[in-house]
């Protein structure tokens, strides 16, 4: 299994663990949002897609540079390593954004 493999299964279950099911049942309580919040706020990431974060954060270059210079190692295809930039993105702003409309409606 290569990386852009590993990091496609690791969007998937970023997407579905990013706010679980038994959470949206503890929104009624307090401490429960604060917990999805500090889900929500803090992504797991593995070492490699947390460099990867830090360098698309520097720009298209940098990360393009990152790729390229570290395809032989990690197997990293420029763009399957945006697409999954973007899909973790969408992920954590559904999060934020379902966080926002439960804490509206209390």
């Amino acid at each position: 299994m290569n990386a852009s493999s590993l990091f496609r299964q690791a969007a998937r279950c970023l997407a579905t663990a990013a706010f679980p099911l038994s959470a949206v049942a503890f929104l009624a309580t307090a401490s429960a949002g604060a917990q999805a919040a500090e889900a929500c706020s803090a992504p797991r990431y593995s070492p490699v897609q947390h460099r990867i974060v830090e360098k698309a954060g520097q720009g298209r270059e940098a990360l393009i540079h990152f790729v390229s210079f570290t395809k032989p190692i990690y197997q990293l295809d420029l763009m399957e390593t945006v697409a999954w930039l973007d899909e973790a993105r969408a992920s954590q702003a559904a999060c934020v954004t379902t966080l926002s409309h439960a804490s509206a409606e209390r």
